[in-house]
């Protein structure tokens, strides 16, 4: 998600990966605040609580490849855009 400031350790992440644009051959890394269980099979609406705990600047991990995560998209992008907040790819984020 990309809304404001980050804070933390994703704030922390974003600092050093804006750093290497004086070294664009250093890899960027990318971290994730909450963890939406995903993999593990779970329910749409246990995902769904999981990515609720999202604030401006978190990132969240899901999986696309499973069905349940594809399943909770679409509620999931609803809830975040209730809350003011933006899903955005990780290539976005980097940009």
């Amino acid at each position: 998600m990309r809304t404001g400031r980050a804070r933390g350790l994703p704030r922390i992440l974003d600092h050093r990966a804006s750093s290497t644009t004086a070294h664009p051959q250093l890899p960027r890394t990318l971290n994730y605040d909450v963890d939406s269980a995903d993999w593990k099979g779970t329910s749409t609406g246990t995902i769904r609580a999981a990515v609720a705990q999202a604030t401006a600047g978190s990132v969240n991990s899901r999986h696309l490849g499973r069905s349940n995560t594809v399943a909770a998209l679409p509620v999931v992008l609803e809830d975040l855009g209730a809350h003011g907040l933006t899903g955005v790819t990780g290539t976005e984020l980097l940009r």
